[in-house]
């Protein structure tokens, strides 16, 4: 698999997961240029993959959320979007 392939791969996933699975919209997205970016409530958030060459500008507010197990948090997630 060519790299821009996987990248399109890995952002394809991405959004599958959020907008699927956690049920966020998508609100833009190049699948070629690596990133999606999809809609909160009042907001619109940026995903893409960390490029180790560029550094910080300052401009964005980056944060993760971990969870134990991606399968239960997805199962509660739903119980309370029902």
């Amino acid at each position: 698999m060519q790299p821009l392939e996987y990248l399109a791969k890995i952002v394809k996933d991405a959004e599958t997961f959020y907008v699927d699975k956690l049920g966020l919209i998508t609100a833009f997205s190049s699948l070629s240029e690596g990133y999606i970016g999809v809609q909160l409530q009042n907001a619109q958030l940026i995903l893409e993959l960390e490029d180790e060459r560029e550094y910080e500008c300052g401009r964005y507010l980056e944060f993760s959320i971990a969870v134990e197990d991606i399968n239960t948090f997805y199962q509660l997630r739903s119980k309370i979007a029902s």
